[in-house]
């Protein structure tokens, strides 16, 4: 089982943070990504101690977290490793699993998250942009094995934290279960939520007086607590030993602070995304 299949992505979508993909954040962020990139299928010997994926697609999302109106957006994909330890990806950026066994993961990465520009939607119109930033992740993953019904169930936990832009953390466990329908087809199944900081809540969700001057919008106090809850689905088709082909379905519901945001219009955030992906 693939270290990255319990984070929230995504979030591949791993979260479905809601946010624009290339200029936002963590989309459930590529969730869609964090599932195994050969979940079904024999997977292809490694080429010495390397493992390459290439990968693009286009995923539908909403503009921004909180968004009532949908966009879509170009994926691009890059994952390498090596001797599954070293690693570098879209995602996650460049990370080392300090501990890798077959069943625990845990490791850390450092990579990039794009900010926020008040231009991507009329309702964010006068509050500013919100800085790109360095983002650091620790991440955790243990496979409790397969039980009969419902597949190989695996748990994790990721925390996020940004060096610039807002200063914000999320912490997001998870719980997710792979399918395997035939040799060449698997179902990939995460249930999550994400609990956020108060940076990360107050930059995303608050609204200052002097924003709210600029914006028409009422000031808000946004606070730490549970940000949000996500269902993701991931149908894989390993067309060759190589070739294979990923489509993504999710649902997020924002909660808490984030929900009463008046930034937030819609709390149901869905994601609908279509991959395709060679892996060398």
């Amino acid at each position: 089982m693939n270290e990255t299949l319990p984070m929230v992505v995504t979030t591949i979508t791993r979260r479905g943070s809601g946010q624009n993909y290339l200029r936002g954040a963590v989309v459930p962020a590529l969730l869609v990504m964090a599932v195994p990139m050969c979940a079904a299928g024999a997977e292809p010997e490694r080429r010495g101690n390397w493992s390459v994926t290439l990968g693009a697609g286009a995923l539908l999302t909403p503009e921004y977290e909180g968004s009532d109106e949908m966009t879509v957006e170009p994926i691009p994909f890059v994952s390498v490793e090596w001797k599954d330890r070293v690693f570098f990806d879209v995602r996650r950026g460049l990370g080392v699993n300090v501990v890798r066994t077959d069943r625990f993961t845990m490791g850390l990465s450092l990579g990039y998250r794009p900010g926020r520009d008040e231009d991507d939607n009329d309702r964010l119109r006068g509050l500013g942009d919100i800085d790109d930033a360095a983002q650091g992740h620790l991440f955790a993953s243990y496979e409790l094995g397969r039980y009969r019904g419902l597949g190989t169930v695996s748990l994790g936990a990721e925390l996020e934290q940004d060096f610039g832009g807002g200063d914000g953390m999320t912490i997001s466990p998870g719980i997710a279960f792979e399918h395997q329908l035939s040799n060449s087809v698997s179902l990939s199944t995460e249930l999550s939520a994400t609990w956020a900081g108060d940076d990360e809540m107050s930059t995303y969700f608050g609204i200052s007086p002097e924003q709210a001057a600029r914006s028409g919008l009422q000031a808000y106090e946004a606070e730490s607590g549970f940000k949000r809850a996500d269902l993701d689905l991931a149908l894989t088709w390993q067309i060759s030993d190589r070739w294979f082909t990923r489509t993504h379905a999710g649902v997020g519901y924002l909660m808490g602070d984030a929900a009463d945001s008046p930034i937030t219009v819609e709390k149901v955030q869905p994601q609908v995304g279509f991959f395709v992906g060679y892996r060398f």
